[in-house]
């Protein structure tokens, strides 16, 4: 029987910008994340919230693009008015086993940046 690991992953996105990953470890410290050949990644859960706090709702638009070769594949997107964190759990999961990355689609440079969390498992 495989036994599958807990991952949880973070990243920091500025308007109108796209950042790779980092890890989170048990401990808490964190590290640059670069998924293992072989070894697929499958999201649970997700969650968005703004880096600062603003009064009243602001416009996200946050994705999880995935970097196939030769290509990208937009995988899931969030486009709304918000004024408290996003939570999305995927009943089956997300499964990618290529290297994705998520992207801050707003370009308005005075938007605030957002935090993205994803949590999930890989074997």
């Amino acid at each position: 029987m495989e036994t599958m690991n807990r991952i949880e992953l973070i990243a920091t996105a500025g308007p109108g910008t796209e950042v790779d990953l980092i890890a989170v470890n048990p401990d808490g410290t964190q590290q640059p994340f670069a998924g293992a050949a072989g070894h697929p990644i499958i999201v649970t859960d997700i969650s968005i919230q703004r880096e600062t706090v603003l009064p009243g709702p602001t416009l996200f638009a946050v994705n999880i693009t995935q970097k196939p070769p030769n290509a990208h594949q937009l995988r899931w997107a969030f486009v709304g008015s918000i004024s408290q964190n996003v939570e999305r759990s995927f009943s089956t999961g997300m499964v990618f086993s290529t290297s994705f990355f998520i992207q801050n689609a707003i370009e308005d440079p005075g938007a605030p940046a957002v935090i993205v969390r994803l949590w999930g498992f890989t074997d």
